[in-house]
């Protein structure tokens, strides 16, 4: 949570981060790794001398979609916050890139009106950076399906799966699998079946080795 939807909401991330900048750090400060923040501006709200990093995990989420592509594929995503995001993968994998558009109606749920590509027939790989409820990717499913995809994956940075998330996901019938990386406890826990998790650990492991200059 990087900004206050409703009046008096509390922005989680800012509150996190005033909570590690307060921890007493030694004489040349100290490093806080991060990756794949929803917000490029999180690192910001760190204070003092905590030297936030940002980590990109883009090789492991391209090889998952390699992986689960096996023939003509598109990239798509869930809705606009990820769409410069899923179009970098796209043109990395050499794929057309695919969105959907929303409306709210009055009650403030959003609708899907329509999907931006053509994917008839083909085998969509949606990315998003986190599912929780996964009620946004099920509504994007559901339009890709009903515009004739012929597979749906996801591939996803962060899998935090609350309470009976992956089981909605998987009695849906709409996804054939899910790809995460092991950054959340919750997705190692849960890892079988239809989800599959991969480590982040050469993303980190790169990092410490003294290469920071690819992550800045």
């Amino acid at each position: 949570m990087e900004r206050a939807v409703r009046p008096r909401e509390v922005v989680t991330a800012k509150t996190r981060a005033r909570l590690l900048s307060s921890i007493p750090t030694p004489p040349m400060g100290s490093r806080v790794v991060l990756l794949d923040l929803h917000s490029e501006g999180i690192p910001y709200y760190f204070e003092g001398r905590i030297r936030p990093v940002h980590l990109s995990g883009r090789e492991v989420i391209l090889g998952a979609i390699r992986d689960l592509a096996g023939g003509d594929f598109v990239v798509a995503c869930t809705d606009a916050g990820r769409a410069k995001w899923v179009q970098n993968l796209a043109n990395e994998a050499g794929v057309t890139a695919s969105f959907v558009f929303k409306r709210r109606g009055a009650s403030g749920a959003p609708t899907v009106t329509a999907v931006s590509a053509q994917v008839q027939g083909q085998h969509v790989i949606i990315y998003d950076d986190i599912i929780r409820s996964g009620a946004s990717l099920l509504n994007a499913a559901e339009a890709y399906r009903k515009s004739g995809a012929a597979k749906i994956s996801v591939v996803v940075t962060h899998g935090v799966f609350p309470g009976d998330a992956l089981q909605r996901l998987q009695q849906s019938g709409l996804l054939s699998s899910v790809v995460c990386t092991d950054s959340h406890p919750r997705a190692l826990e849960l890892e079988g079946g239809l989800l599959r998790v991969r480590s982040v650990a050469p993303v980190l492991a790169g990092f410490l080795a003294g290469t920071p200059e690819r992550y800045g």
